[in-house]
């Protein structure tokens, strides 16, 4: 038995994933966060700059 995947790709922000849901492009509440959902899953994505944040961050 297999899983369909779908990928999400952002045109804007030059990223892509692959889920096994359905979900649509939502508005969110901030110009950094690129959201996607449906009735049962939601995924946001923040995005930022290496400079904003602090120089241990890429670390871990």
């Amino acid at each position: 038995m297999g899983f369909a995947q779908t990928t999400i790709t952002s045109e804007k922000y030059f990223f892509s994933y692959e889920t096994t849901k359905n979900i649509e492009l939502y508005d969110t509440e901030s110009i950094r966060v690129v959201g996607y959902e449906n009735n049962d899953l939601a995924v946001d994505t923040e995005i930022f700059y290496p400079s904003e944040v602090a120089s241990d961050y890429f670390l871990d």
